[in-house]
């Protein structure tokens, strides 16, 4: 991809989140987010219009993740931009997904034929940014995984056995050491 003049460039980690202004007057302000696969190989911005974002709990995105549901962002097909392009998984005849064949990490979802596409709201470097305002595929939802709020938690570093791993191969929590720019892969 490329020869877009409208498309941001591809920003490293670290940069992950600035404001442009589109159109002549300057009154149409969109914000790029960049993200990416696990491992880095992929790395991505997109244009982002609205910080929307919506929770799939179809059997083919529960096959897909693993999970009992996935949350993507939708927006325009020219909205993201690849620094390394992805591998695209033909999964049914009417759509496709990005993914990373290094380390497997899903992307988002593209139909073969539409103007919009989903990214995965996990894959964003700052996913806090986006807020759910709605479900797709509640028919095969599982609701006692639909409000987990009341059940007990461990933050990552706070648990003494990973901690003590991740120690041990000279880096922080995943998690955390990101954010921070100590791992970038594996």
């Amino acid at each position: 991809m490329g020869g877009y003049p409208d498309r941001p460039s591809v920003v490293a980690r670290g940069s992950t989140y600035r404001r442009i202004r589109r159109g002549a007057d300057g009154a149409n302000i969109s914000d790029i987010m960049n993200g990416g696969c696990q491992c880095g190989r992929i790395r991505y911005s997109a244009i982002i219009a609205t910080l929307d974002a919506h929770i799939c709990h179809c059997r083919i995105c529960q096959r897909a993740t693993g999970g009992v549901s996935i949350a993507f962002v939708n927006l325009p097909n020219a909205s993201p931009t690849w620094g390394t392009e992805p591998e695209w998984y033909r999964f049914s005849p009417i759509a496709h997904r990005p993914v990373c064949a290094a380390c497997g990490t899903p992307l988002g979802l593209e139909f073969v034929v539409g103007e919009n596409c989903d990214l995965t709201v996990g894959c964003f470097d700052n996913a806090a940014h986006f807020v759910p305002t709605s479900q797709f595929g509640i028919g095969s939802r599982y609701d006692a995984w639909t409000d987990t709020m009341e059940l007990s938690g461990v933050r990552c570093d706070d648990h003494a056995a990973p901690v003590e791993r991740w120690a041990k191969v000279g880096t922080g929590v995943p998690e955390y050491a990101w954010r921070a720019g100590l791992l970038q892969a594996f």
